[in-house]
């Protein structure tokens, strides 16, 4: 059985090449949130959690931070690991109505081939939230991201080298990027990161079918409105229907 891309990408490189998403970029947008949510005495959990760096900033807010994550490279760098597990966000290893809020940062959805699959994580997010509870749900802006699409790029980060490349599949949906990343005495490690698109109206709707309405939305992680041209990403706080 093929080994799916997110079980190699989100390897113990991970930190290194992603280095740019800092601890500065995760305090912002904890702060953005905590002025609108309580964050004090909160049970919250980060799902797709990796190495952490949104539970410390809430943390900091006052939040009891848990985590969940495939990664068991990503995992093992987080301090507080006697509240973080490793599970599939498919299906939350957690009880129903156990948490005052969620968060999903980072485009850390879409990574399955089917809409269903995906979906199957807001389902699960809004069986795990107590009732006034709030889901913190951020996502790329498709037609930003399809508009600035670069086909090819390489980098250097440290050791790495990273060669990466960029299409769109229209009729699939499924943004790809392979990745050939070579370090000085290591055999190269190759990759293909792919996610399934979905546009601001696809996102609510899935978010309206698993039982969720919106609450307040943003195009930065500092709160700035959300402009369908302009805006990078798609941050949506939503909180249960009923």
């Amino acid at each position: 059985m093929t080994e799916p891309w997110y079980q190699k990408a989100f390897g113990a490189h991970y930190p290194a090449i992603y280095a740019h998403r800092n601890n500065e970029e995760a305090v912002t947008v904890s702060n953005t949130l905590a002025g609108v949510v309580s964050l004090h005495d909160a049970d919250v959990l980060d799902v797709a959690c990796g190495g952490g760096r949104h539970m410390a900033a809430m943390g900091r807010q006052g939040a009891r931070m848990f985590g969940l994550d495939l990664s068991l490279p990503l995992l093992r760098t987080i301090s507080i690991n006697e509240r973080i597990v490793r599970g599939d966000m498919r299906s939350l290893p957690f009880q129903s109505g156990a948490f005052d809020g969620a968060c999903n940062l980072f485009t850390s959805f879409g990574y399955f081939p089917a809409r269903s699959e995906n979906e199957s994580v807001l389902h699960e997010v809004r069986r795990i939230l107590k009732p006034g509870g709030w889901f913190l749900f951020d996502y790329l802006n498709d037609a930003r991201t399809l508009a600035g699409l670069v086909p090819r790029s390489e980098r250097t980060v440290g050791n790495y080298h990273l060669d990466e490349r960029r299409s769109h599949d229209p009729d699939t949906g499924i943004l790809r990027k392979t990745v050939v990343l070579t370090a000085p005495g290591e055999a190269p490690l190759e990759w293909a990161e792919e996610l399934l698109l979905y546009s601001p109206d696809e996102l609510r709707e899935a978010a309206a079918g698993a039982g969720f309405r919106e609450s307040a939305v943003w195009g930065g992680y500092d709160g700035t409105p959300f402009d369908a041209h302009e805006s990078d990403r798609l941050i949506l706080l939503l909180e249960p229907a009923s």
